[in-house]
């Protein structure tokens, strides 16, 4: 099977429930929260109100920016590949990014934040992250903006950078992260 076999084959999949409203809700909504990484900023910013919490959040809130610097303006330009094609007759319900379409920018978002979110959880707790991260990675194809293999490369992408992420700004002994972390939450209180 080639790339675009593959990718015809997940997009099949999907026309079999696109038109359901019950999951053109989900997916459109899925996709839209998630632009620009506001769902996963917005979760980390959450956590700054914890003080068990707060040096994760700020990880998060730094990392979320440079992943999307990497992927969106760095790895982006290299591939120019075009978005899938709508049907005769419609139109996207959604926002239409302008970058090229492999990878997926908005998959690997969500898995680099399931990874930074989830850190040290049980395997039970971090469940709900990688669901959301999956939903907002399958909105993508849902939505029309993004071949299957686009967004099979952007989670693994992003996977990467999280792991990448964890073992550069480790939570415990990180003393510039604790500091920042601090700094952050007393400019909150003030």
């Amino acid at each position: 099977m080639n790339l675009e076999q593959f990718d015809q084959k997940i997009d099949s999949v999907f026309d079999l429930i696109r038109g359901n409203s019950i999951a053109d809700t989900i997916f459109n909504s899925a996709t839209t929260v998630a632009d620009h990484s506001i769902l996963w900023m917005a979760w980390a910013g959450l956590r700054l109100f914890d003080d068990k919490k707060k040096c994760s959040g700020m990880r998060i809130i730094i990392s979320m920016p440079a992943e999307s610097v990497l992927v969106n303006g760095i790895i982006k330009s290299f591939f120019r590949r075009k978005r899938p094609q709508f049907p005769s007759g419609q139109s996207p319900q959604v926002r239409v990014p302008i970058t090229s379409s492999f990878p997926s920018g908005h998959a690997s978002a969500a898995y680099c934040a399931a990874i930074l979110l989830s850190d040290k959880k049980v395997l039970a707790k971090k469940i709900p992250y990688f669901l959301v991260a999956t939903i907002v990675a399958l909105s993508r194809i849902h939505t029309r903006l993004h071949h299957g293999s686009d967004v099979l490369a952007g989670a693994i992408v992003g996977a990467v950078l999280g792991i990448l992420i964890l073992e550069i700004a480790p939570l415990e002994q990180n003393n510039f992260l604790e500091n920042l972390c601090n700094i952050t939450i007393r400019i909150i209180k003030e």
